[in-house]
């Protein structure tokens, strides 16, 4: 009862909705005959409290009501903090270029940022949603090649790999790693990340050929003299 700045020896033979109006409509419910549960929030904005309050008729007495408040101020604050969390991570997720996605041990998608959903629509025409099978993304001549690669990570191993395809008939490259997700010592499924690496690989052919173009025309320069 301290929640409602109210002492116990005062409140009985009072009406509820006296000292705490915002049960009226709970009240209302529970005669005519339903359970009502409610969620409620009071105390200052800095340092709020929940509870959930039950109400339901009384079988043995008519016209009577039984109810009973469950404090949940705690449950309530950590599950906000756990939707920062996941609002922050999101936010984190989708604000990179780079497409990052996980998997589970059954090799269906667990979490994706909103680069390789883009990636799966534009290369593969498909949507991704959580608890697709990764292979649904996988093209045939390559599909055992991916399946090998995970199973590495599954495996515990960390590492990053090159890979090139087709995008609106260019080739383009990424540069993929992969990580293990780790529960305590339990690998409960991995994470990607891929990076496109497309301008930098041309820039390294670019200076491939200029420089196998120079040592032509030295060898050229040579055998001139």
């Amino acid at each position: 009862m301290q929640r409602f700045d109210a002492g116990g020896e005062n409140l009985i033979g009072q009406p509820a909705s006296e000292f705490f109006s915002q049960i009226v409509p709970d009240i209302e419910k529970a005669r005519s005959g339903d359970v009502a549960a409610t969620e409620y929030r009071g105390g200052e904005s800095s340092s709020p409290w929940y509870f959930q309050n039950y109400l339901f008729p009384d079988m043995f007495h008519e016209g009577h009501l039984i109810g009973f408040a469950l404090d949940i101020t705690e449950r309530v604050v950590v599950e906000e903090e756990l939707r920062r969390s996941q609002a922050n991570l999101a936010a984190v997720f989708d604000s990179t270029t780079d497409s990052i996605w996980a998997i589970d041990l059954d090799y269906r998608v667990m979490a994706y940022n909103t680069s390789f959903a883009n990636y799966c629509h534009v290369i593969h025409n498909k949507d991704v949603c959580i608890g697709i099978p990764i292979s649904t993304f996988m093209s045939e001549e390559r599909e055992e090649i991916w399946l090998q690669l995970y199973a590495r990570a599954f495996a515990g191993e960390i590492f990053s790999i090159e890979s090139d395809t087709l995008i609106r008939g260019e080739k383009a490259y990424f540069e993929i790693n992969f990580n293990p997700v780790k529960d305590g010592d339990r690998i409960i499924g991995i994470v990607m990340f891929s990076k496109n690496v497309t301008e930098r690989k041309r820039t390294e052919e670019t200076l491939k050929e200029n420089l196998a173009t120079l040592n032509a025309v030295l060898e050229s320069t040579d055998n001139s003299i």
